[in-house]
Formats: C-alpha cells, structure tokens, sequence
C-alpha cells in the first residue's frame, strides 16, 4: 500500500485520514460506527475494504462531504433519517456520480444539490425509499442521468427542479411506485 493510501477502521483513523490532503484514496475496513461528519479533501476517494464495509455516521450529524474531484466506490453510509449521509460543497462547478445512488429514510435524497452546480451527471440510477424521498432536488445548468430516477414512496415526485435548467436527459425515464408524482 503506498503513502497515498490508508486503511481506517475506526472513526479517529476517518476524520485523520479526510484531513490528510496527501492520501489519495482511504479505504474503510468493516464498520465503523458513530463517526463525525467529514469532508473528503480535493482528489480523494473512499470505497469500503468489502461489501460490508460502512461508516454510521453520530446521531444529529451529516455525513460525508465532498469538495472537489472526489470519489466514493462501493461502501455503506448511514445517517439519521432527519441528516445527510452525503452532502456538497457548494463552490463546486460539477457533479459525477459514476454508480448507483440509494438512499433510506422519510427524507432521504438520493443526489443533494444545496446551491447550484452547472453539471449533473449520474452515470448509473437514482432510487429512493421512504415518504418525503426525492431522486434530486436541486438546481443545474445540464442535468444527464443515465439509468432514470425511481422513488418509492406515497405521492413522491422523483425530480424537484428549482431555478433556471437548459439541459435535462433521464435515459431510463421517471418512476414513482407507492402513488404518483404531483410535480416534476
């Protein structure tokens, strides 16, 4: 393993390892519960050691913030359903979600978008479960999902878009089950 690369397996070893601008790529081993929120310096990733890998986030904390040209491979996180397991730094011009985004709760959204970003690109699907649950709510110039937006929930609209969009492209379309959407 190089000196860009840390293993973590404890909430401590997290919260150092994101504030280490020199690693590159920090990889959790097992679970690691009631960590504090954290913010991945520009240029790292975080992936999980295995399919069991997750960080639970404290109660009352969100989770995990990006800054810029980050990357997050396949790895669990959970955060109360009242608090955001991934959230953005809004000084960032574009987004790229390159896998699959779900998220659980009665206000989980699947891509958060707090402030405006030029580009949205998800490269996999958005799916959502549990009442209050939207695919994004947000604003961009170009918004691209390539494998369309799925909610699960009562009455959940599957995009709520504020301000200005030029560009809009769902490939695999809009699906709400559970009840329809009121607005899109």
């Amino acid at each position: 393993m190089s000196s860009e690369e840390r293993p973590v397996a404890s909430a401590a070893d997290l919260a150092a390892a994101c504030k280490n601008a020199d690693l590159r790529r920090i990889t959790v081993r097992g679970s690691i519960a009631n960590a504090p929120p954290v913010r991945l310096a520009p240029g790292q990733s975080l992936q999980g050691e295995n399919d069991q890998a997750e960080i639970a986030f404290a109660a009352g904390s969100d989770g995990l913030q990006f800054s810029s040209d980050n990357q997050v491979r396949p790895i669990h996180l959970r955060a109360n359903p009242d608090q955001r397991a991934i959230f953005n730094d809004t000084r960032v011009d574009r987004r790229t979600a390159e896998e699959k985004i779900t998220s659980f709760g009665p206000s989980g959204i699947g891509f958060v978008n707090f402030g405006v970003v030029n580009e949205l690109r998800v490269r996999a699907s958005i799916e959502t479960f549990g009442q209050g649950a939207r695919g994004f709510s947000g604003s961009a110039r170009e918004i691209e999902i390539d494998g369309g937006i799925v909610t699960n929930g009562e009455g959940i609209p599957p995009l709520e878009l504020h301000g200005e969009i030029q560009s809009l492209r769902a490939a695999g379309g809009f699906a709400a089950r559970g009840g329809g959407f009121d607005r899109i």
